[in-house]
C-alpha cells in the first residue's frame, strides 16, 4: 500500500465515528476540513450514512428464541485448550489503533452485592437504546457477506459445537473487564425485576448475534480493517451496556 492510500485510510478509519459524533471537538473539526476537500471521504459517508438509516428503518433484531441459556452456560464453561490447526483472528488492541490505553473497567464490588433490582422502562431504554441501534446496524450491514451453510468448528466433549464467540475469543484489552462485567450480570440475575431480565436477555442475544456475523465475516477476510475495527467497537458496547446496566442497578438500587 502506498503512502497515499495509508493516509487515505487513516481519515476513513475515523469516518463512523464522525458520524456517530464519537470524535472530540477537534478530530471533529479536522475530520470536518478534510471532507470539504475530499470527495472520495463524502460519498464514503454518505454510504455509511445510507446504511445507518436503512438499518435503522428495520427496527431492533429480535432473537428468535431464548438466547440467555447459551449466553449462561458460555460465561460459566471452562476455556477449550487450543486445538493444532485452530485458527486465531488477532484483533489490534485500542491502544495501537488509537495510540493510548483502554480505559480500565470500574469497581464492580457494589455491583455484586445482593439486593433486588428494579429498573423502570425508562432506565432501561436510556442504557440500551444507543447499544441496540449500533449492534443492529453491525449486523445489518454484514448481512450482505457471503458467509459459510456452517462454520467450522471443533467439536467438544459430549457433543457440544462451540459457538463461534467461543472459538475467537475477545480482544486481550478487553477480556478481562468483559468477564467481570458478565459474571457480575450472571450473579445479580435472580435479583432482577422480572422486565428487566427480559430486556438484558433481548439486547445480549442482538450483541451476541452482531459478534458471530462479524466474526464469520472476519474468517472470510481477515484482512479487512473495516470488520476488524467494528468487531471491536461491538464488543466496546457490549461493554458499555454492561456498564450502563450495573450502575444503573445500582441507582435504582
Amino acid at each position: 500500500m502506498n503512502r497515499f492510500a495509508t493516509e487515505h485510510t487513516d481519515w476513513t478509519d475515523r469516518l463512523s465515528d464522525f458520524m456517530d459524533g464519537a470524535l472530540g471537538s477537534a478530530e471533529h473539526t479536522e475530520v470536518e476540513d478534510h471532507l470539504s476537500g475530499c470527495g472520495a471521504c463524502r460519498r464514503t459517508l454518505e454510504e455509511l450514512r445510507a446504511v445507518a438509516s436503512r438499518a435503522a428503518e428495520l427496527g431492533p433484531v429480535e432473537p428468535s428464541r431464548d438466547l440467555w441459556g447459551g449466553i449462561a452456560a458460555t460465561i460459566e464453561a471452562p476455556v477449550a485448550p487450543k486445538t493444532a490447526g485452530a485458527q486465531v483472528i488477532e484483533l489490534p488492541t485500542a491502544g495501537q489503533r488509537r495510540n493510548h490505553g483502554p480505559t480500565r473497567g470500574r469497581d464492580l464490588e457494589e455491583a455484586l452485592a445482593p439486593r433486588r433490582f428494579v429498573l423502570s422502562s425508562r432506565q432501561l431504554a436510556a442504557a440500551s437504546l444507543a447499544l441496540v441501534a449500533a449492534t443492529s446496524f453491525v449486523t445489518w450491514s454484514l448481512r450482505g457477506v457471503s458467509a459459510p451453510e456452517q462454520a467450522a468448528v471443533d467439536p467438544v466433549p459430549g457433543g457440544v459445537i462451540m459457538p463461534t464467540s467461543q472459538i475467537v475469543g475477545p480482544p486481550a484489552d478487553l477480556a478481562g473487564e468483559l468477564a467481570s462485567l458478565e459474571a457480575a450480570v450472571l450473579d445479580a440475575r435472580a435479583d432482577l425485576d422480572p422486565n428487566t431480565v427480559r430486556v438484558l436477555e433481548r439486547n445480549l442475544g442482538i450483541i451476541e448475534q452482531a459478534i458471530d456475523d462479524s466474526r464469520r465475516a472476519l474468517a472470510q477476510d481477515p484482512e479487512n480493517d473495516f470488520l476488524v475495527e467494528h468487531l471491536h467497537r461491538v464488543y466496546e458496547r457490549k461493554i458499555e451496556y454492561l456498564r450502563d446496566a450495573t450502575r444503573v442497578a445500582e441507582s435504582a438500587g
